[in-house]
């Protein structure tokens, strides 16, 4: 597949696209509170596995990509050129994408500790309430 990816612009643009598009979809579930960190770990963790192996799709493109442009570079310069900038243009994609991915984890971490801050404040208060003895209430000193 990598001699397909300039030479055939729709293939490039479908390897660029697919997990791009794995990434915007989850991030439209966090965003839209469709999922949340503290409510469903399990899909949370699918979805930052999800994200990860995109984010990984993608810099496996961009390395072929990369390769064939080389190969291009030694037999034809004007086509290297536009390969670069869209390549400029696809850098860019990616780190946008790692931001969005840094986002989803930085949410799930404040998600667990909001979550951990609450449930030790309710812990807190159980502890200062008098509890009855031998099913007796409890008489205030």
């Amino acid at each position: 597949m990598p001699r397909r990816l300039l030479r055939e612009p729709h293939v490039l643009a479908h390897e660029l696209r697919t997990p791009l598009a794995v990434l915007a979809g989850w991030y439209s579930l966090v965003r839209d509170a469709d999922i949340s960190p503290g409510g469903t770990p399990a899909e949370w963790a699918r979805a930052m596995a999800a994200c990860q192996d995109a984010v990984d799709r993608l810099n496996l493109v961009i390395s072929q990509a990369c390769d064939e442009a080389n190969s291009i570079k030694r037999l034809q310069g004007p086509a290297y050129e536009q390969f670069n900038q869209l390549l400029q243009r696809t850098e860019a994609a990616i780190i946008h994408s790692r931001e969005v991915l840094v986002q989803l984890q930085q949410r799930r971490q404040d998600a667990t500790d909001t979550g951990e801050a609450a449930h030790n404040r309710v812990i807190g208060r159980r502890r200062t309430k008098p509890r009855p003895v031998s099913g007796h209430a409890a008489t205030p000193p």
